[in-house]
C-alpha cells in the first residue's frame, strides 16, 4: 500500500522540473453544510386578515398599503343596518328592565302589608328576569360580533349617559356625533404593516370578507426544499443562512420546522427557518441560496484540495521531509493515510 512510501528526488531541480508543487498545511475555519433554494415567505402567525364585525356599506379607509398599525388603531368605518338594530334592541331591553325593575320594587313594598297578593309579587318577579334575559340575549348579539359591551356601567348610568354609551358601541375611536348609529370602527388586531387593502370607499363588505390585510414585517420564515437523501441530517435549532439573490448580506436564524412530507416532483422536504427582518430587505416571496449549518470547526486542519490523492485504497497526501533543505539531506516525500472531511473554497478538511 502507498502510506509510508517515500517518493525522492535527486535534487530540488529536479523536483521542480517535475512540476511538483508544495504548499503548507494550514488552520481554518470549515463548516459542513447542506445547501438549499430558499424562498421568503411571511410568517403565518403574525399576519391578520381584517374582516368586517358585520355586512356593511364602507363609509372611510383610515390606511393605504405601506402604513404600520397598532392593535387598536382604526383602520376603516363601516355602516351596518345590522349594528343601529343590536343597538336599538339592546336600549329597548334595557328600558324594558328597568320599568319591570321599579314595578317589582313596588309590588314587594306593598306585600308585606297584605295590599298586594303573594302571586303579584312572583309575577312580576318572572317579568324582570325576562327582562334581564332579554338584555343578556341583546348583549350576546354584540359579543358574537367581537364587540365588547359593558353592561353593568351602562345599567349605572342615567339614561342619556346609556344611549351615548350604546351608540359608542363598536365605534371607539372614530366621531359619530350627529352621525348614524350604524357606524362600525374597523380595528387593528395585530401591530404590523399594511400589504394589502382592495377595498375602497362605497364598497358593500360582508362578514367574513378580508378587507385589510395585516403582517408583521419584523420577522419572516424561509422555506427551503432539502433534497431528500440528505433530509436525515437536519434537525430542530440548527443554524441556517440565507443569501438573498442580488444581495451579499447573510441572514441567519434556526430551523424551527421539518415537513414529514417528500414531495413527489422534487424529491425535497421543505424545512423552515425564522429570520429577523430588521430593515425589512426580505422580501415576500423572494428567493436565494441558504446553507443549513451541519457542523462548523474554527480552527480545523485543511489542505489544498490538490493535494489530495486516491492510490486505489484510500486517501494519501505527500509530506515534504521537515529537513529538506538541508544541506546533503535526502530530497523526499512521505505518502501518508488521511480522512477527508469537508471541501470547501479549494480546500479539504483532514480530520
Amino acid at each position: 500500500s502507498s502510506p509510508g512510501s517515500r517518493i525522492q528526488f535527486a535534487s530540488i531541480d529536479a523536483m521542480t522540473k517535475a512540476g511538483v508543487d508544495v504548499e503548507p498545511v494550514e488552520r481554518r475555519t470549515i463548516m459542513e453544510d447542506v445547501a438549499a433554494a430558499g424562498e421568503i415567505r411571511y410568517d403565518e402567525t403574525k399576519t391578520a386578515q381584517v374582516s368586517p364585525q358585520t355586512d356593511g356599506i364602507v363609509r372611510d379607509v383610515r390606511v393605504k398599503v405601506g402604513d404600520w398599525v397598532k392593535p387598536g388603531d382604526v383602520l376603516a368605518v363601516i355602516d351596518s343596518q345590522e349594528a343601529g338594530r343590536l343597538k336599538t334592541a339592546l336600549l329597548s331591553a334595557l328600558l324594558q328592565e328597568q320599568l319591570r325593575q321599579d314595578k317589582y320594587d313596588r309590588v314587594a313594598k306593598l306585600a308585606p302589608s297584605g295590599a298586594i297578593s303573594g302571586s303579584r309579587v312572583i309575577e312580576s318577579n318572572t317579568e324582570l328576569r325576562q327582562a334581564t334575559a332579554e338584555v343578556e340575549q341583546a348583549v350576546r348579539a354584540f359579543v358574537n360580533l367581537g364587540l365588547n359591551v359593558n353592561i353593568d356601567r351602562i345599567r349605572g348610568a342615567s339614561l342619556s349617559e346609556a344611549k351615548a354609551m350604546i351608540r359608542s358601541i363598536g365605534s371607539t375611536g372614530i366621531n359619530t356625533d350627529g352621525q348614524s348609529d350604524n357606524l362600525l370602527a374597523v380595528v387593528a388586531p395585530i401591530e404590523g404593516r399594511i400589504v394589502d387593502r382592495p377595498v375602497t370607499i362605497g364598497q358593500v363588505v360582508n362578514r367574513g370578507g378580508n378587507i385589510i390585510r395585516i403582517v408583521d414585517t419584523r420577522n419572516v420564515w424561509l422555506e427551503l426544499r432539502v433534497p431528500s437523501e440528505t433530509a436525515s441530517l437536519v434537525s430542530l435549532g440548527q443554524t441556517v443562512r440565507y443569501v438573498p439573490d442580488g444581495q451579499t448580506k447573510v441572514h441567519e436564524g434556526r430551523v424551527s420546522w421539518i415537513s414529514t412530507d417528500v414531495d413527489s416532483q422534487t424529491r425535497t422536504v421543505r424545512v423552515r427557518a425564522e429570520l429577523a427582518n430588521e430593515g425589512e430587505h426580505l422580501r415576500n416571496e423572494s428567493f436565494g441560496k441558504g446553507q443549513i449549518v451541519l457542523r462548523e470547526e474554527t480552527d480545523a486542519i485543511v489542505v489544498p484540495e490538490s493535494s489530495l490523492q486516491w492510490d486505489g485504497t484510500g486517501h494519501v497526501v505527500f509530506v515534504r521531509d521537515s529537513k529538506f533543505f538541508e544541506k546533503e539531506r535526502p530530497k523526499f516525500f512521505v505518502a501518508r493515510s488521511v480522512r477527508p472531511g469537508v471541501k470547501q473554497d479549494g480546500f479539504v478538511e483532514i480530520l
